[in-house]
């Protein structure tokens, strides 16, 4: 499985390191791209998101999702990746984001 790091500075009030989430999707994109579109999908049912803009903006860290929603995308992520430790703030880390 794909593993999840992602580099937690900041620049300038810009978000500079990559988000967790976003690696972990990457990765899983290059390898296997019927595995990440199954995955888009479970996402998006778990949390009833209806758009894949969403989950766009999500990846590239326009914004960054409630608190529900990165505990459920963690769960999948979870299920995914067999990795059980990650939590909705560790794939969406508070300081990457504009303040």
């Amino acid at each position: 499985m794909a593993n999840i790091t992602g580099n937690s500075e900041k620049s300038k009030g810009k978000r500079s390191g990559s988000l967790p989430f976003a690696d972990y999707l990457h990765a899983v994109k290059k390898s296997d791209s019927a595995r990440y579109n199954a995955l888009i999908a479970e996402i998006k049912n778990a949390t009833c998101i209806r758009w894949d803009y969403t989950i766009s903006r999500y990846e590239n860290g326009i914004s960054r999702p409630g608190e529900l929603h990165r505990r459920l995308i963690a769960e999948v992520i979870a299920r995914h990746s067999g990795e059980t430790g990650w939590t909705g703030d560790q794939l969406f880390p508070a300081e990457l984001y504009r303040k």
